[in-house]
């Protein structure tokens, strides 16, 4: 009985446990990129604004497109008029 058990289990060896090493987890580097469409420059420049020269520039953009507004009508309006004079 004795034998059969010492030739089932496996021998112990003493240096096979020193020569296996533990599988190194490969880090991921972590870096920064743009998103939204916007590069990281972009981003970077975006949060450094100051609250006063956001609202300048939101007021700029404002009086811009009120002003494409206004001639885009007046373009209209001025098409329209023209029109009901041809028709005569």
């Amino acid at each position: 009985m004795l034998i059969l058990r010492l030739l089932a289990k496996p021998p112990f060896r003493l240096g096979v446990a020193d020569q296996v090493q533990k599988k190194k987890t490969k880090r991921t580097v972590k870096s920064q990129r743009g998103y939204a469409g916007m590069s990281l420059a972009e981003l970077a420049a975006k949060k450094n604004e100051t609250p006063a020269s956001r609202l300048e520039a939101r007021a700029e953009a404002i009086k811009k497109a009120k002003a494409a507004k206004k001639e885009k009508e007046a373009k209209a309006k001025k098409d329209k008029v023209r029109g009901s004079f041809e028709s005569y």
